[in-house]
């Protein structure tokens, strides 16, 4: 358990956490953004991807790469997700909402690259 003043990563980046089983439940369907794919074990946590959906939609890409990445089985997996809405309106918001997508995936990948396998 975190206390306050040591919040968890996914805390820190305003994720939301399912299992992966239910990623097709719980990502809504129009939302670009990024995920991280991981497992909770005795020893710790262990990351095994980090995505960032660009101008997709962030449940497809989740589903595509726990189908083809060579995980563990879907149930021992969690998905930490997080994002917006896909813009409509513009070339410029989409370009500007993939690259705010890049720069948080840079950022977790550093500060999660311990865990990483």
């Amino acid at each position: 358990m975190t206390s306050p003043s040591h919040p968890t990563w996914q805390q820190r980046f305003n994720l939301s956490v399912c299992p992966a089983a239910d990623a097709g439940r719980s990502i809504p369907d129009n939302v670009i953004g990024i995920a991280v794919i991981y497992s909770v074990s005795d020893a710790g946590e262990q990351i095994y991807l980090v995505l960032e959906s660009r101008a997709g939609a962030l449940r497809e890409r989740c589903a595509r790469r726990l189908e083809t990445a060579g995980l563990p089985p879907v149930g021992d997996l969690l998905i930490a997700f997080g994002g917006d809405a896909r813009p409509e309106e513009s070339p410029e918001a989409l370009n500007e909402a993939c690259r705010k997508q890049v720069l948080v995936a840079e950022q977790l990948r550093r500060e999660l690259r311990p865990a990483m396998r």
